[in-house]
């Protein structure tokens, strides 16, 4: 699991670089996080039956976008998802 997390993550980063740049420390250690915290959310939270499969789905893909953090004046997470 974790090896192809990892391989998606690199073409997603590889397909990212077009509008921004990464070194190449920078993007390894993005990878391996994000790799790491995306094969620990599935473990928590795969085997429940109540688990809204879109909404996590959405969540994730938020993180990796940088949309879903911690707004430091709120002191709330901030997402769109509805």
């Amino acid at each position: 699991m974790i090896e192809v997390i990892e391989n998606c993550l690199s073409e997603l980063v590889r397909n990212l670089e077009q509008d921004c740049s990464f070194n190449y420390l920078d993007r390894e250690v993005w990878i391996r996080y994000s790799t790491y915290g995306l094969v620990g959310v599935l473990l928590a939270y795969g085997g429940k039956e109540s688990l809204d499969q879109d909404r996590l789905a959405f969540q994730l893909e938020q993180i990796l976008y940088g949309k879903l953090a911690l707004d430091k004046k709120r002191k709330q997470l901030k997402t769109s998802y509805q």
